[in-house]
Protein backbone atom coordinates (compact mmCIF):
# COMPACT_ATOMS: atom_id res chain seq x y z
CA UNK A 1 0.00 0.00 0.00
CA UNK A 2 1.52 3.31 -1.07
CA UNK A 3 -0.21 5.50 1.51
CA UNK A 4 0.17 5.24 5.29
CA UNK A 5 -2.50 3.37 7.16
CA UNK A 6 -5.21 5.54 8.69
CA UNK A 7 -5.45 4.56 12.35
CA UNK A 8 -7.58 7.37 13.81
CA UNK A 9 -11.36 7.51 13.96
CA UNK A 10 -14.23 9.56 15.32
CA UNK A 11 -17.40 7.85 16.52
CA UNK A 12 -20.51 10.02 16.51
CA UNK A 13 -22.18 9.06 19.79
CA UNK A 14 -23.97 12.24 20.81
CA UNK A 15 -27.53 11.61 19.59
CA UNK A 16 -30.42 10.74 21.87
CA UNK A 17 -32.13 8.19 19.62
CA UNK A 18 -35.68 9.45 19.86
CA UNK A 19 -36.96 6.74 17.49
CA UNK A 20 -36.19 4.20 20.21
CA UNK A 21 -38.64 5.84 22.58
CA UNK A 22 -38.46 4.91 26.26
CA UNK A 23 -35.31 2.83 25.71
CA UNK A 24 -33.17 5.96 25.58
CA UNK A 25 -34.86 8.02 28.28
CA UNK A 26 -32.12 7.17 30.78
CA UNK A 27 -29.53 5.42 28.60
CA UNK A 28 -27.81 6.96 25.56
CA UNK A 29 -28.47 4.98 22.40
CA UNK A 30 -24.84 3.87 21.89
CA UNK A 31 -24.80 2.30 25.37
CA UNK A 32 -27.96 0.26 24.94
CA UNK A 33 -27.12 -3.35 25.82
CA UNK A 34 -26.93 -5.91 23.02
CA UNK A 35 -26.39 -9.44 24.25
CA UNK A 36 -25.40 -7.93 27.60
CA UNK A 37 -22.72 -5.67 26.05
CA UNK A 38 -23.05 -1.92 25.29
CA UNK A 39 -23.45 -1.43 21.54
CA UNK A 40 -20.48 0.95 21.45
CA UNK A 41 -18.18 -1.84 22.57
CA UNK A 42 -18.99 -3.74 19.37
CA UNK A 43 -18.23 -0.68 17.26
CA UNK A 44 -14.95 0.03 19.06
CA UNK A 45 -13.96 -3.64 19.04
CA UNK A 46 -14.44 -3.81 15.28
CA UNK A 47 -12.22 -0.76 14.77
CA UNK A 48 -9.52 -2.27 16.98
CA UNK A 49 -9.75 -5.55 15.07
CA UNK A 50 -8.84 -3.64 11.91
CA UNK A 51 -5.94 -1.81 13.55
CA UNK A 52 -7.71 1.50 14.29
CA UNK A 53 -7.07 2.28 17.94
CA UNK A 54 -6.89 6.06 18.31
CA UNK A 55 -10.55 6.96 18.71
CA UNK A 56 -12.37 10.16 19.61
CA UNK A 57 -15.90 9.73 20.95
CA UNK A 58 -18.09 12.68 20.02
CA UNK A 59 -20.64 12.84 22.81
CA UNK A 60 -23.55 15.01 23.87
CA UNK A 61 -26.63 13.38 25.38
CA UNK A 62 -25.68 11.48 28.57
CA UNK A 63 -22.01 12.13 27.82
CA UNK A 64 -20.88 11.38 31.35
CA UNK A 65 -22.55 7.96 31.26
CA UNK A 66 -20.54 7.04 28.16
CA UNK A 67 -17.31 8.24 29.76
CA UNK A 68 -17.96 6.25 32.94
CA UNK A 69 -18.76 3.11 30.98
CA UNK A 70 -15.79 3.11 28.59
CA UNK A 71 -13.22 5.18 30.50
CA UNK A 72 -9.94 5.41 28.53
CA UNK A 73 -10.74 2.38 26.35
CA UNK A 74 -7.69 0.42 27.49
CA UNK A 75 -9.81 -2.61 28.37
CA UNK A 76 -11.01 -2.69 24.75
CA UNK A 77 -7.52 -2.29 23.26
CA UNK A 78 -8.24 1.29 22.21
CA UNK A 79 -7.07 4.78 23.19
CA UNK A 80 -10.21 6.82 23.76
CA UNK A 81 -10.57 10.58 23.98
CA UNK A 82 -13.82 12.49 24.35
CA UNK A 83 -15.19 15.58 22.63
CA UNK A 84 -18.32 16.63 24.53
CA UNK A 85 -20.70 19.09 22.88
CA UNK A 86 -22.29 21.81 25.02
CA UNK A 87 -25.17 21.99 22.52
CA UNK A 88 -26.08 19.87 19.46
CA UNK A 89 -23.75 20.52 16.51
CA UNK A 90 -25.07 18.03 13.96
CA UNK A 91 -22.81 15.37 12.45
CA UNK A 92 -20.67 17.89 10.57
CA UNK A 93 -20.25 20.26 13.49
CA UNK A 94 -19.50 17.36 15.82
CA UNK A 95 -16.72 16.09 13.55
CA UNK A 96 -15.25 19.56 13.18
CA UNK A 97 -15.29 20.04 16.95
CA UNK A 98 -13.79 16.61 17.66
CA UNK A 99 -10.95 16.89 15.14
CA UNK A 100 -9.87 20.50 15.48
CA UNK A 101 -6.20 19.54 15.79
CA UNK A 102 -6.01 16.62 13.35
CA UNK A 103 -3.89 17.23 10.27
CA UNK A 104 -4.25 13.82 8.64
CA UNK A 105 -7.16 11.75 7.24
CA UNK A 106 -9.41 9.93 9.70
CA UNK A 107 -12.42 7.65 9.69
CA UNK A 108 -15.85 8.69 10.95
CA UNK A 109 -18.46 6.18 12.12
CA UNK A 110 -22.02 6.49 13.31
CA UNK A 111 -22.39 5.27 16.88
CA UNK A 112 -25.64 3.41 16.17
CA UNK A 113 -24.56 1.37 13.14
CA UNK A 114 -21.96 -1.30 12.53
CA UNK A 115 -20.55 -2.37 9.18
CA UNK A 116 -17.88 -5.06 9.12
CA UNK A 117 -15.55 -3.88 6.36
CA UNK A 118 -11.88 -3.57 5.55
CA UNK A 119 -11.29 0.11 6.26
CA UNK A 120 -8.00 0.80 4.50
CA UNK A 121 -9.19 0.32 0.87
CA UNK A 122 -11.36 3.43 1.31
CA UNK A 123 -8.36 5.44 2.53
CA UNK A 124 -6.31 4.15 -0.39
CA UNK A 125 -8.99 5.11 -2.91
CA UNK A 126 -9.35 8.61 -1.46
CA UNK A 127 -5.59 9.06 -1.85
CA UNK A 128 -5.42 7.60 -5.36
CA UNK A 129 -8.29 9.74 -6.64
CA UNK A 130 -7.14 12.89 -4.77
CA UNK A 131 -10.65 13.02 -3.29
CA UNK A 132 -11.66 14.98 -0.22
CA UNK A 133 -13.75 12.24 1.36
CA UNK A 134 -15.06 8.71 0.90
CA UNK A 135 -17.94 6.52 2.03
CA UNK A 136 -18.19 2.75 2.41
CA UNK A 137 -21.37 1.66 0.62
CA UNK A 138 -23.60 -1.32 1.35
CA UNK A 139 -26.12 -3.13 -0.86
CA UNK A 140 -29.54 -3.60 0.75
CA UNK A 141 -32.80 -5.11 -0.45
CA UNK A 142 -34.77 -1.96 0.38
CA UNK A 143 -32.91 1.34 0.25
CA UNK A 144 -36.08 3.34 0.96
CA UNK A 145 -35.46 3.57 4.69
CA UNK A 146 -31.95 4.95 4.25
CA UNK A 147 -31.84 6.82 0.95
CA UNK A 148 -29.95 5.40 -2.04
CA UNK A 149 -26.56 6.50 -3.35
CA UNK A 150 -25.77 7.11 -7.04
CA UNK A 151 -22.42 5.42 -7.62
CA UNK A 152 -20.25 4.26 -10.52
CA UNK A 153 -16.57 3.60 -11.20
CA UNK A 154 -15.51 4.47 -7.68
CA UNK A 155 -17.20 7.90 -7.65
CA UNK A 156 -20.31 8.93 -5.71
CA UNK A 157 -22.41 11.20 -7.91
CA UNK A 158 -25.34 12.03 -5.65
CA UNK A 159 -27.94 10.92 -3.13
CA UNK A 160 -31.64 10.06 -3.38
CA UNK A 161 -34.16 10.95 -0.72
CA UNK A 162 -35.57 8.32 1.62
CA UNK A 163 -38.76 6.59 0.55
CA UNK A 164 -37.70 5.25 -2.84
CA UNK A 165 -38.40 1.55 -2.44
CA UNK A 166 -36.32 -1.24 -3.93
CA UNK A 167 -32.81 -2.60 -3.77
CA UNK A 168 -29.89 -0.21 -3.93
CA UNK A 169 -26.70 1.12 -2.44
CA UNK A 170 -26.75 3.03 0.83
CA UNK A 171 -24.16 4.63 3.05
CA UNK A 172 -22.79 2.06 5.47
CA UNK A 173 -22.09 4.73 8.09
CA UNK A 174 -18.31 4.55 7.59
CA UNK A 175 -16.60 7.66 6.17
CA UNK A 176 -13.06 8.82 5.47
CA UNK A 177 -12.47 12.57 5.75
CA UNK A 178 -9.37 14.53 4.80
CA UNK A 179 -8.28 17.92 6.17
CA UNK A 180 -9.63 19.43 2.91
CA UNK A 181 -13.08 18.04 3.76
CA UNK A 182 -12.87 19.56 7.22
CA UNK A 183 -12.10 22.95 5.70
CA UNK A 184 -15.33 22.69 3.70
CA UNK A 185 -17.40 22.40 6.90
CA UNK A 186 -18.82 25.73 8.13
CA UNK A 187 -18.42 26.86 11.74
CA UNK A 188 -21.22 25.83 14.06
CA UNK A 189 -23.88 23.17 13.45
CA UNK A 190 -23.82 21.34 10.10
CA UNK A 191 -24.55 17.96 8.54
CA UNK A 192 -22.22 15.55 6.78
CA UNK A 193 -25.11 13.75 5.11
CA UNK A 194 -27.16 16.66 3.79
CA UNK A 195 -24.53 19.38 3.63
CA UNK A 196 -20.98 18.23 3.02
CA UNK A 197 -21.36 14.99 1.09
CA UNK A 198 -23.82 16.21 -1.59
CA UNK A 199 -21.57 19.22 -2.24
CA UNK A 200 -18.45 17.06 -2.54
CA UNK A 201 -20.31 14.69 -4.87
CA UNK A 202 -21.15 17.61 -7.18
CA UNK A 203 -17.47 18.59 -7.19
CA UNK A 204 -16.39 15.06 -8.06
CA UNK A 205 -14.46 14.93 -4.79
CA UNK A 206 -16.36 12.07 -3.12
CA UNK A 207 -15.47 8.43 -3.71
CA UNK A 208 -16.82 5.14 -2.42
CA UNK A 209 -15.99 1.50 -1.92
CA UNK A 210 -18.51 -1.33 -1.78
CA UNK A 211 -18.69 -3.77 1.11
CA UNK A 212 -21.39 -6.33 1.74
CA UNK A 213 -20.16 -7.43 5.15
CA UNK A 214 -22.31 -7.72 8.24
CA UNK A 215 -24.41 -4.56 8.64
CA UNK A 216 -26.67 -3.47 11.47
CA UNK A 217 -28.45 -0.17 12.07
CA UNK A 218 -30.19 -0.33 15.45
CA UNK A 219 -32.05 2.97 15.15
CA UNK A 220 -35.53 1.38 15.37
CA UNK A 221 -37.09 -0.77 18.11
CA UNK A 222 -37.45 -3.63 15.62
CA UNK A 223 -33.80 -3.55 14.54
CA UNK A 224 -32.66 -3.17 18.15
CA UNK A 225 -34.57 -6.34 18.99
CA UNK A 226 -32.97 -8.16 16.04
CA UNK A 227 -29.54 -7.02 17.20
CA UNK A 228 -29.82 -9.06 20.39
CA UNK A 229 -29.16 -12.27 18.47
CA UNK A 230 -27.52 -11.05 15.25
CA UNK A 231 -24.71 -8.99 16.79
CA UNK A 232 -23.34 -11.54 19.31
CA UNK A 233 -23.40 -14.19 16.57
CA UNK A 234 -21.48 -11.89 14.23
CA UNK A 235 -18.92 -11.03 16.89
CA UNK A 236 -18.19 -14.69 17.49
CA UNK A 237 -17.67 -15.38 13.79
CA UNK A 238 -15.73 -12.17 13.10
CA UNK A 239 -12.98 -12.70 15.69
CA UNK A 240 -10.48 -13.92 13.14
CA UNK A 241 -7.58 -15.63 14.84
CA UNK A 242 -4.16 -16.27 13.35
CA UNK A 243 -0.75 -17.68 14.07
CA UNK A 244 2.18 -15.44 13.14
CA UNK A 245 5.08 -17.61 11.99
CA UNK A 246 8.76 -16.90 11.51
CA UNK A 247 10.24 -18.24 8.26
CA UNK A 248 13.88 -19.35 8.57
CA UNK A 249 14.42 -21.92 11.29
CA UNK A 250 10.68 -22.24 11.91
CA UNK A 251 9.13 -23.22 8.58
CA UNK A 252 12.25 -23.89 6.51
CA UNK A 253 15.74 -25.11 7.40
CA UNK A 254 17.94 -22.25 8.64
CA UNK A 255 20.66 -21.52 6.07
CA UNK A 256 22.57 -18.36 6.77
CA UNK A 257 21.21 -15.59 4.50
CA UNK A 258 19.40 -18.02 2.21
CA UNK A 259 18.79 -16.46 -1.20
CA UNK A 260 18.77 -19.44 -3.59
CA UNK A 261 15.29 -20.94 -3.94
CA UNK A 262 16.81 -24.34 -4.66
CA UNK A 263 18.03 -24.38 -1.07
CA UNK A 264 14.56 -24.21 0.48
CA UNK A 265 13.74 -27.24 2.67
CA UNK A 266 10.54 -27.52 4.69
CA UNK A 267 11.30 -28.56 8.27
CA UNK A 268 9.89 -31.82 9.69
CA UNK A 269 6.53 -31.32 11.37
CA UNK A 270 5.73 -28.09 9.52
CA UNK A 271 3.14 -29.51 7.12
CA UNK A 272 1.40 -31.40 9.92
CA UNK A 273 1.50 -28.38 12.22
CA UNK A 274 0.18 -25.91 9.66
CA UNK A 275 -2.54 -28.37 8.67
CA UNK A 276 -3.63 -28.75 12.29
CA UNK A 277 -3.77 -24.98 12.77
CA UNK A 278 -5.81 -24.57 9.60
CA UNK A 279 -8.23 -27.28 10.72
CA UNK A 280 -8.90 -25.29 13.88
CA UNK A 281 -9.62 -22.08 12.02
CA UNK A 282 -6.32 -20.22 12.39
CA UNK A 283 -5.05 -17.94 9.68
CA UNK A 284 -1.41 -18.60 8.73
CA UNK A 285 0.71 -15.46 8.47
CA UNK A 286 4.46 -15.37 7.97
CA UNK A 287 6.41 -12.42 9.43
CA UNK A 288 10.10 -12.54 8.59
CA UNK A 289 13.10 -10.28 9.12
CA UNK A 290 15.31 -10.23 6.03
CA UNK A 291 18.32 -8.16 7.03
CA UNK A 292 20.31 -9.71 4.19
CA UNK A 293 18.51 -7.36 1.82
CA UNK A 294 19.40 -4.28 3.86
CA UNK A 295 23.00 -5.44 4.19
CA UNK A 296 23.28 -5.95 0.44
CA UNK A 297 23.84 -9.71 0.59
CA UNK A 298 20.97 -10.44 -1.79
CA UNK A 299 18.20 -8.62 -3.60
CA UNK A 300 14.52 -8.26 -2.81
CA UNK A 301 13.85 -10.30 -5.94
CA UNK A 302 16.00 -13.16 -4.61
CA UNK A 303 14.11 -13.04 -1.31
CA UNK A 304 10.78 -13.21 -3.16
CA UNK A 305 12.04 -16.21 -5.13
CA UNK A 306 12.78 -18.04 -1.86
CA UNK A 307 9.35 -17.14 -0.54
CA UNK A 308 7.65 -18.38 -3.71
CA UNK A 309 9.57 -21.66 -3.55
CA UNK A 310 8.51 -22.17 0.08
CA UNK A 311 4.87 -21.44 -0.78
CA UNK A 312 5.02 -23.82 -3.74
CA UNK A 313 6.37 -26.65 -1.59
CA UNK A 314 3.66 -26.05 1.00
CA UNK A 315 0.99 -25.90 -1.72
CA UNK A 316 2.06 -29.35 -2.89
CA UNK A 317 1.03 -30.54 0.59
CA UNK A 318 -2.29 -28.67 0.48
CA UNK A 319 -1.15 -25.78 2.69
CA UNK A 320 -1.79 -22.15 1.68
CA UNK A 321 -0.56 -19.14 3.61
CA UNK A 322 -2.89 -16.19 4.19
CA UNK A 323 -0.13 -13.59 3.93
CA UNK A 324 3.63 -13.11 4.10
CA UNK A 325 5.16 -9.91 5.48
CA UNK A 326 8.85 -9.08 5.50
CA UNK A 327 11.19 -6.42 6.81
CA UNK A 328 14.15 -5.89 4.44
CA UNK A 329 16.07 -3.53 6.72
CA UNK A 330 19.31 -4.03 8.61
CA UNK A 331 19.19 -3.90 12.44
CA UNK A 332 20.91 -0.52 12.63
CA UNK A 333 18.17 1.10 10.52
CA UNK A 334 15.75 1.00 13.49
CA UNK A 335 12.85 0.07 11.23
CA UNK A 336 9.45 -0.06 13.00
CA UNK A 337 8.56 -3.26 11.10
CA UNK A 338 11.66 -5.23 12.11
CA UNK A 339 10.86 -7.78 14.79
CA UNK A 340 10.46 -7.39 17.72
CA UNK A 341 8.93 -4.04 16.69
CA UNK A 342 5.20 -4.48 15.94
CA UNK A 343 5.06 -3.11 12.38
CA UNK A 344 4.25 -6.40 10.64
CA UNK A 345 1.60 -7.28 13.23
CA UNK A 346 0.01 -3.87 12.74
CA UNK A 347 0.07 -4.27 8.96
CA UNK A 348 -1.66 -7.65 9.18
CA UNK A 349 -4.26 -6.25 11.55
CA UNK A 350 -5.05 -3.34 9.23
CA UNK A 351 -5.20 -5.47 6.09
CA UNK A 352 -6.73 -8.71 7.33
CA UNK A 353 -8.77 -7.78 10.41
CA UNK A 354 -6.90 -10.17 12.68
CA UNK A 355 -8.01 -10.37 16.31
CA UNK A 356 -4.68 -10.17 18.13
CA UNK A 357 -6.21 -11.25 21.43
CA UNK A 358 -7.09 -14.58 19.78
CA UNK A 359 -3.73 -15.04 18.02
CA UNK A 360 -0.32 -16.55 18.70
CA UNK A 361 3.33 -16.22 17.59
CA UNK A 362 5.64 -19.14 16.79
CA UNK A 363 9.34 -18.69 16.05
CA UNK A 364 12.89 -19.82 16.78
CA UNK A 365 14.37 -16.50 17.91
CA UNK A 366 13.77 -14.32 20.93
CA UNK A 367 12.79 -11.46 18.60
CA UNK A 368 9.76 -13.57 17.64
CA UNK A 369 8.89 -14.12 21.29
CA UNK A 370 9.29 -10.44 22.15
CA UNK A 371 7.15 -9.51 19.15
CA UNK A 372 4.30 -11.56 20.55
CA UNK A 373 4.82 -10.54 24.16
CA UNK A 374 4.82 -6.85 23.23
CA UNK A 375 1.41 -7.24 21.61
CA UNK A 376 0.00 -9.38 24.43
CA UNK A 377 0.04 -12.65 22.46
CA UNK A 378 1.00 -16.07 23.74
CA UNK A 379 4.15 -17.40 22.12
CA UNK A 380 5.89 -20.67 21.30
CA UNK A 381 9.63 -21.06 20.81
CA UNK A 382 10.49 -24.01 18.54
CA UNK A 383 13.83 -25.74 19.13
CA UNK A 384 14.49 -25.90 15.39
CA UNK A 385 16.74 -23.23 13.82
CA UNK A 386 18.24 -21.14 16.63
CA UNK A 387 15.55 -22.18 19.10
CA UNK A 388 17.56 -24.70 21.13
CA UNK A 389 20.34 -22.15 21.68
CA UNK A 390 17.80 -19.44 22.59
CA UNK A 391 16.18 -21.77 25.13
CA UNK A 392 19.53 -22.39 26.86
CA UNK A 393 20.23 -18.66 27.04
CA UNK A 394 16.77 -17.99 28.49
CA UNK A 395 13.48 -17.21 26.84
CA UNK A 396 10.25 -15.43 27.73
CA UNK A 397 8.17 -17.78 25.54
CA UNK A 398 4.86 -19.08 26.85
CA UNK A 399 5.88 -22.58 25.74
CA UNK A 400 8.83 -24.37 24.11
CA UNK A 401 8.31 -27.15 21.55
CA UNK A 402 10.54 -29.48 19.56
CA UNK A 403 8.73 -29.02 16.24
CA UNK A 404 6.07 -26.86 14.66
CA UNK A 405 3.66 -29.79 14.89
CA UNK A 406 4.14 -29.94 18.65
CA UNK A 407 3.84 -26.15 18.82
CA UNK A 408 0.57 -26.29 16.90
CA UNK A 409 -0.88 -28.86 19.28
CA UNK A 410 -0.06 -26.57 22.20
CA UNK A 411 -1.64 -23.57 20.44
CA UNK A 412 -4.83 -25.50 19.75
CA UNK A 413 -5.06 -26.59 23.39
CA UNK A 414 -4.31 -23.08 24.70
CA UNK A 415 -6.95 -21.57 22.43
CA UNK A 416 -9.53 -24.09 23.67
CA UNK A 417 -8.81 -23.08 27.28
CA UNK A 418 -9.72 -19.47 26.45
CA UNK A 419 -13.28 -20.31 25.46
Amino acid sequence: MSTPYVTKAVILAGGRGTRLGALTEATPKPLLPVGGVPFLEYVIGNLVRWGIRDIVLSTGYCAEAIRRCLEDGKALGARLRYAEEDSPLGTGGAVRFATAHLKEPFFVLNGDTLLDCAFQPLAQLVSERAAKAGIVLREVEDAGRFGAVAFSEGRIHGFHEKGRAGAGLISGGVYLLTPAALEALPPGPSSLETGLFPRLAQEGALVGTLCNGFFLDMGLPSTYAEAQTLLPAWKKSAARKAVFLDRDGTLIVEKNYLHNPEGVEILPGVVEGLGLLRQHGFGLIVATNQAGVGRGYYSVEAMHAVNERMKALLAEEGIALDALYFCPHAPDEACPCRKPAPGMLEQATCELGISLESSFVIGDKESDILLGKGAGLQTVLVRTGYGAKVEKEGTQASHVADTLHEAARWVVAAAACRR
